[in-house]
């Protein structure tokens, strides 16, 4: 089989497994379509993480700004390092890179100390770019996708956000992904069981579908490959010092 590289492919994927052409598989391509999305979100992030972009865009002074579809989290936004405060360049040179691993932050035993002076670091660096950065002051909406500057600024600015897996409608890897393939069976064979269970559908030969036995089938698949997303796709959680 070849490799699916299109939502259209993996629906046609999941029918087939589930017995198409043979058996009319009794749920319809916008319920797939939902159960498709909803595993790749589900999948992305756990596996990914949480995705993150920078991009630079122009404001006109204050007011309502939309931003993209899909962006969740605004993390910063500035108007690109013009203190002297926080821009170690202008302090120390170009491109200077604080390293707070050096032994200058240290002292003593390096392993003993490292959590609470990295936090007391990040914590001296976050005050100082609240109180004497370029961030500018803002509301964001991520339902509305709505940024509403709160100041009068007209200018460049650097936005930093976080976003949610989009997949391509065409050539996508996502939709040849394993867990994704058998994520998605296992869920369109739930909803069916659960939305036709009630009636009783006879087969080539007069054979009849046992929606009980399917229902339980798919449940027990979902679980184990839910276990899997926590144990096979999932990066360790991160240590957020802030």
């Amino acid at each position: 089989m070849s490799k699916i590289l299109t939502q259209d492919g993996l629906r046609d994927y999941i029918k087939r497994q589930l017995g198409a052409p043979s058996i009319t598989i009794e749920v319809t391509d916008d319920q797939i379509d939902d159960i498709i999305y909803d595993a790749i979100q589900k999948f992305t992030e756990y596996a990914y993480g949480t995705l993150e972009d920078t991009v630079l865009i122009e404001l006109n002074g204050a007011g309502d700004y939309q931003l993209p579809n899909g962006i969740t989290n605004i993390i910063s936004f500035n108007k690109g390092g013009g203190s002297s405060l926080t821009n170690f360049g202008a302090n120390f040179g170009a491109g200077y890179v604080p390293n707070i691993w050096s032994e200058q932050y240290f002292s003593g035993n390096l392993t003993g100390n490292m959590i609470s002076t990295v936090m007391s670091i990040s914590n001296t660096r976050s005050q100082l770019e609240k109180f004497f950065g370029d961030d500018l002051s803002i509301n964001f909406n991520p339902y509305k996708g709505v940024l509403k500057l709160l100041e009068n600024y007209t200018g460049t600015c650097v936005l930093h956000y976080q976003y949610e897996y989009q997949a391509d409608e065409f050539g996508d890897g996502i939709y040849n992904h394993e867990w994704i393939k058998a994520y998605t069976k296992a869920k369109t064979k739930e909803l069916w069981s659960t939305v036709t269970g009630k009636f009783d559908q006879a087969l080539v030969g007069g054979a009849r579908i046992n929606y009980d036995k399917m229902a339980q089938e798919a449940e027990r698949d979902i679980e184990k490959l839910e276990e899997e997303l926590l144990t096979k796709w999932s990066d360790p959680a991160p240590i957020d010092i802030g």
